[in-house]
């Protein structure tokens, strides 16, 4: 790049700067706030009750993802396109909750069985369960619509103000911990996250009422193609469900309740890339959109890519000569586990790079046959079932990491061949 380009430049880039310095900014914040609600739940609960509640947690973003079904994609590729018209824009945004709606209602009812057997079987009393049902369902009715809202204002570009609403509903989540905290049960525990997204739903439909207007009637000339889209996913979002949950049965089947306790404890070192998942969700997925040619599509990749592998390096490092302040943190109670932190993060690492790559194909709606990657890794998921079957700490990580490639793989390819049908020009 020549001086005179590089200075043409220099005040985008300033922007660009600026602006993911703000983003993360208040991310830290953010994730500094959640996870010390996080480790106050950890802390108050015992091992069996915290194993209850990432049972409700698992269920309650499986059901939700079935629900939604990759329609956001949807609303983000067409709306980038339909924002400055705004009518036009809130049709679509009508016509798509609407079909999200009616396939939450699906899910849920055929959801019901599987969630009374999960808790059934980890020994569970039956008014438990149905109090689990309430809340989960009240869940998936807030967290659908706040999902679809928060794409609302990452295809307006309202960053600041989504991650100020972001921020208010974590302050909501650490005053309902530290309030009910001495009375904590895995219920009042989930119930204090519900009532936090429910504040961030309200605000999001208070300040979003600019971006989407009422629809007077909404049709259905778009529901062929919603359908099409949601059928390719369903494979994908279905098998994730299943193997979430078949996940919590072999642990207990192999393990026990206590064995799936440290598993959910460990997964909080997940908090170190929420903050990266929250830029690529609302700013990286955008920009992505936005791009129409093929070499500055390659060139934002690259860097991209780049720069999340150093701070899964710096991540892994971290957690391999100081796994004792995590424990410190979550309690000492999970000192067993920490030799083997540095699995989890790998793991977490591992999945949060094949994230990165579907969120990129998600932008642009490269997603239609990505459940391609179900049989390869459900092959391998038999394998090791037979030659290290999940019974430990390690052998749950070494299973989760193998089984995790056959879907980075898919990723990548169907982001090459994206690429490769982009413009050059």
């Amino acid at each position: 790049m020549s001086l005179i380009a590089l200075k043409r430049n220099m005040p985008r880039f300033n922007k660009l700067i600026k602006l993911v310095a703000h983003f993360f900014s208040f991310q830290i914040l953010i994730q500094a706030t959640d996870a010390f609600s996080g480790v106050l739940i950890v802390r108050h609960l015992s091992k069996p009750e915290y194993a209850y509640f990432g049972i409700a947690s698992t269920l309650g973003v499986s059901i939700l993802n079935i629900a939604i079904g990759g329609l956001g994609s949807y609303l983000i590729a067409e709306g980038i396109q339909l924002k400055e018209k705004l009518p036009i824009f809130s049709k679509l945004y009508a016509e798509i909750y609407a079909f999200i709606n009616k396939k939450k209602w699906i899910v849920i009812g055929l959801s019901i069985p599987l969630i009374v057997f999960m808790f059934y079987r980890n020994d569970l009393s039956n008014y438990r369960i149905a109090g689990f049902l309430v809340i989960i369902t009240i869940d998936i009715i807030i967290r659908v619509r706040m999902q679809l809202y928060q794409s609302v204002f990452n295809i307006w570009e309202r960053y600041n103000t989504l991650q100020t609403f972001n921020l208010a509903g974590s302050v909501v989540r650490l005053l309902l911990v530290l309030t009910l905290g001495q009375f904590f049960t895995a219920e009042t525990a989930y119930i204090s996250i519900v009532i936090s997204y429910a504040v961030q739903l309200g605000v999001l439909l208070h300040y979003g009422k600019q971006f989407v207007i009422p629809v007077a009637a909404i049709d259905k000339d778009r529901y062929p193609d919603f359908q099409k889209l949601y059928v390719s996913q369903l494979p994908g979002n279905l098998y994730t469900y299943f193997d979430a949950q078949l996940g919590v049965f072999i642990v207990t089947f192999f393990g026990n309740i206590s064995l799936l306790a440290d598993l959910n404890a460990a997964s909080k070192l997940s908090l170190i890339v929420v903050a990266v998942n929250a830029f690529i969700n609302n700013f990286m997925i955008v920009q992505f959109a936005k791009i129409s040619t093929r070499g500055k599509f390659i060139k934002f990749l690259m860097v991209t890519c780049g720069f999340f592998i150093l701070i899964y390096c710096i991540a892994i490092f971290l957690i391999a000569r100081f796994p004792m302040l995590f424990i410190f943190l979550i309690g000492e109670k999970y000192v067993n586990i920490a030799p083997l932190l540095y699995l989890v993060v790998i793991n977490i690492c591992l999945g949060n790079f094949s994230g990165l790559i579907y969120s990129i194909n998600y932008s642009k709606i490269w997603i239609k046959k990505v459940w391609i990657s179900i049989p390869m890794t459900i092959l391998l998921q038999i394998i090791m079932m037979k030659y290290m079957p999940p019974s430990d700490f390690s052998h749950v990580w070494y299973y989760a990491m193998v089984t995790a490639v056959p879907t980075l793989f898919v990723n990548i390819y169907f982001c090459i061949k994206g690429i490769k049908q982009l413009p050059t020009t």
